[in-house]
C-alpha cells in the first residue's frame, strides 16, 4: 500500500506529536505548512536540508513526494534512498514503505524476504496494517517459509486493533483448518465407519466438534 503525502503527513505529525521531547524545528513547519496547501516545491526547499541533516521525518515525507512525484520528477531509487535513511532511524511509515518497496520491485530488485525484514520492524511498531500484511506473507509463504501459527499471531494483532480484513482472515484460517482436520477426525473415528451412511454421520459429528474449537486448539491439531 502506498500511503499519499496527506496520510504520509499526518503519520509525521502523529509520530512528532507522540514523541516526548520533540522540538519541532521552523523549517520543519513552513514544509509541512507548504505540503498541507500543496506547494510541494517549498516542502521540498525546506525539508531537504533538514533531511541531509538527519531528521527523520522530513527523510520520510521526502521519500514519499519523490515515490509520487509531488514538486519533482518521480524517482522510486530516490524514494527508497530517504525511506532506508529513516527507516533505519526506526521511522514506522518509512520501514512500511520501504518493505512495499521490495515487495513490488520498485527502486529496489524485488524481494519479498527483505521486504518481510522492513515489514517486521514496521510491524512490532503497533502498525495494524503492516501486521496484516505480515500474516499474509507467512500464510502465503512469500520471503518465509508458510506457517500459519505465525500468520495467526500478526493477524490477531491487527484484528486487536480492529482491522476488518484481519478479522476476516482468521475467520477464514478456522475454516481451513476445520476442514482440513475432518480427514484426520475420520481416521481417528474409522472404527465408527461401516458404509457411506455412517460415514456422513462421523464427518457430521467430527464438523461439528472442530467448529466449537478454538483456533489455537485446531493448530495444534493440524500438526
Amino acid at each position: 500500500m502506498i500511503k499519499n503525502l496527506t496520510a504520509t503527513i499526518c503519520l509525521a505529525v502523529a509520530l512528532l506529536l507522540g514523541s516526548a521531547g520533540v522540538s519541532w524545528s521552523q523549517d520543519f513547519q513552513k514544509g509541512l505548512a507548504a505540503a498541507h496547501s500543496g506547494d510541494f516545491a517549498t516542502a521540498l526547499r525546506e525539508w531537504t536540508p533538514l533531511a541531509k541533516q538527519g531528521n527523520a521525518d522530513a527523510q520520510y515525507n521526502l521519500g514519499v513526494m519523490y515515490e509520487n512525484g509531488q514538486g519533482i520528477p518521480k524517482n522510486y531509487k530516490t524514494a527508497v534512498k530517504w525511506y532506508r535513511l529513516a527507516a533505519e532511524q526506526g521511522d514506522a511509515g518509512a520501514q512500511f514503505n520501504l518493505g512495499n518497496a521490495y515487495r513490488h520491485g520498485l527502486g529496489v530488485p524485488q524481494n519479498d524476504k527483505t521486504a518481510v525484514k522492513w515489514y517486521r520492524l514496521a510491524a512490532e511498531q503497533g502498525n495494524a496494517t503492516v501486521q496484516y500484511i505480515l500474516g499474509q506473507m507467512y500464510r502465503q509463504g512469500k520471503g518465509v517459509p508458510q506457517d500459519y501459527k505465525t500468520a495467526v499471531k500478526w493477524y490477531r494483532l491487527a484484528a486487536e486493533q480492529g482491522f476488518a480484513g484481519a478479522q476476516k482472515k482468521l475467520k477464514e484460517i478456522k475454516t481451513h483448518l476445520v476442514s482440513k482436520g475432518i480427514d484426520k477426525c475420520l481416521y481417528e473415528e474409522v472404527v465408527k465407519i461401516t458404509g457411506p451412511e455412517s460415514k456422513k454421520i462421523v464427518e457430521k459429528y467430527c464438523r461439528t466438534k472442530l467448529e466449537k474449537k478454538s483456533l489455537d486448539w485446531l493448530l495444534q491439531y493440524a500438526d
